[in-house]
C-alpha cells in the first residue's frame, strides 16, 4: 500500500517547494504549514461525509441557556464546541422528537416572545432600602430579573440578575451600571432579597421584572451569540450558547450533527483520517508556503493538480450522493420530514 503518513506528506511539500533541507524549510514550520491546511483549509473547502459526527448532550431542568466555552469540564460535549466543530447539520432532535432548529434570534424570540412582567410592588417610604419577598408567578427566566427604583435627585437605580455560574436555582442581584452585587433572587422559588445603595425616595415605586415560564419537555433550539458577565472579572464575555424553549422540565437529549475538525498529525507516523487526503494536504500545505514566500509563479504552476486531488477527494462524496433520491414535493413523506410526519399526514413545523 502506498505510503500516506505524515513523513511522507513532508516529503511531497520538500519535493513540491523545492526544499530537501531543513535549512530552507525547517521542521517545526513544515509541520506547521501541514497541520494548518489538515485543521483549518481542508475542512473550509470540502465538507466531507467523514468529518460529519453526532453530538450527544442534556437539558437540565429549569435551564434554557447552554454555553459552550471553556468554562464546562474538558469531558463535556459542549466543551470548546465553537473551536472543535465548523458548522451544524440539521435536522436536530430532543428525546427523539425532530424539534425546530435556527441560528436566527430573530425568528426564535418571535415565536418564543421575552416579554417581561413588570409589577409595581412597593413603594419608597425615604428610609427602606432592603426588600424580600417572592414573585406571585414562579419559576422566572435567569436574566430577566430587573429592580429599579427612584433616588435622590430623581436619578434610578437598576439592579439587574446575574446567574451563578453552573447553578440553575440562584443568582446574583448587582447594579447594572457598576456590577456590585447587592442581592439575590432564587429563580425556582421566586425568593428575592435586594438592597438599594440609596434610599428609595418617597411615594415613587420600587419596581421588579421577570419572565415566568411553564417548564415543559423544549421543542425549539437556537445556536447564537450572548454575552454574559464573567463572575471572576466583571467583564462582559461573548460567546456562542445554545438556547431551547420551553424551558425545560428535565432532562432531555439533545442529538445534532456537526462537521467536525479533522485530527492533526503530530507523529511520523500518523496518517489522515482518509488515507486518500495525503495528496490532496500536501498541496494545500506547500500553496501555503508559497504564499508566504509570495512566490506566485509558483502557486500557479500547482494549482491545476490541487484542483484535481480537491476534485478525487469531493468524488467519494458525490458518488455516495447518487444514490440519493433527489427531493421533491412527493418524497418527504418517505423521508420522516418534518412537514409531513412519518406517514405524511402530521405537520410539525419548519426546519431552519
Amino acid at each position: 500500500m502506498a505510503d500516506t503518513t505524515l513523513q511522507a506528506i513532508k516529503t511531497k511539500v520538500r519535493r513540491l517547494c523545492r526544499a530537501p533541507s531543513p535549512n530552507q524549510l525547517s521542521d517545526a514550520d513544515l509541520l506547521q504549514y501541514i497541520n494548518t491546511a489538515v485543521l483549518y483549509d481542508l475542512p473550509q473547502h470540502l465538507r466531507l461525509n467523514t468529518l460529519l459526527t453526532n453530538i450527544t448532550w442534556y437539558t437540565q431542568a429549569y435551564r434554557d441557556t447552554y454555553y459552550v466555552d471553556d468554562s464546562l469540564p474538558t469531558t463535556d460535549p459542549l466543551y470548546q464546541f465553537e473551536q472543535k466543530y465548523i458548522t451544524i447539520d440539521a435536522p436536530v432532535y430532543i428525546s427523539g422528537n425532530r424539534v425546530y432548529y435556527t441560528q436566527s434570534r430573530d425568528v426564535f424570540f418571535g415565536a418564543f416572545p421575552q416579554n417581561n412582567l413588570v409589577e409595581n410592588f412597593a413603594q419608597g417610604n425615604g428610609v427602606t432600602t432592603i426588600f424580600t419577598g417572592a414573585f406571585d408567578n414562579f419559576p422566572v427566566n435567569q436574566n430577566s430579573v430587573i429592580f429599579s427604583a427612584i433616588v435622590a435627585n430623581n436619578s434610578t437605580l437598576t439592579y439587574v440578575d446575574v446567574p451563578v455560574l453552573g447553578r440553575v436555582d440562584v443568582g446574583n442581584l448587582v447594579n447594572a451600571s457598576t456590577a456590585v452585587p447587592r442581592g439575590t433572587i432564587n429563580y425556582i422559588t421566586g425568593q428575592y432579597l435586594i438592597d438599594f445603595e440609596q434610599v428609595p425616595l418617597a411615594n415613587t415605586n420600587v419596581v421588579r421584572q421577570s419572565l415566568p415560564y411553564t417548564p415543559s419537555p423544549p421543542t425549539s433550539l437556537l445556536y447564537s451569540n450572548l454575552g454574559r458577565i464573567d463572575p471572576t472579572t466583571g467583564k462582559v464575555i461573548n460567546n456562542k450558547v445554545f438556547t431551547v424553549r420551553p424551558i425545560p422540565d428535565g432532562a432531555y437529549p439533545v442529538n445534532l450533527q456537526a462537521f467536525r475538525l479533522p485530527a492533526e498529525l503530530l507523529e511520523s507516523g500518523d496518517s489522515p483520517e482518509l488515507n486518500q487526503w495525503w495528496q490532496y494536504i500536501s498541496y494545500l500545505a506547500a500553496k501555503k508556503v508559497f504564499d508566504d514566500r509570495l512566490d506566485l509563479e509558483s502557486i500557479q504552476q500547482i494549482m491545476p493538480e490541487l484542483k484535481v486531488q480537491e476534485n478525487l477527494v469531493l468524488s467519494k462524496k458525490v458518488v455516495q450522493n447518487t444514490t440519493q433520491r433527489a427531493p421533491t414535493i412527493y418524497s418527504p413523506q418517505l423521508d420522516n420530514n418534518p412537514y409531513f410526519g412519518v406517514w405524511g399526514n402530521q405537520w410539525q413545523g419548519p426546519i431552519g
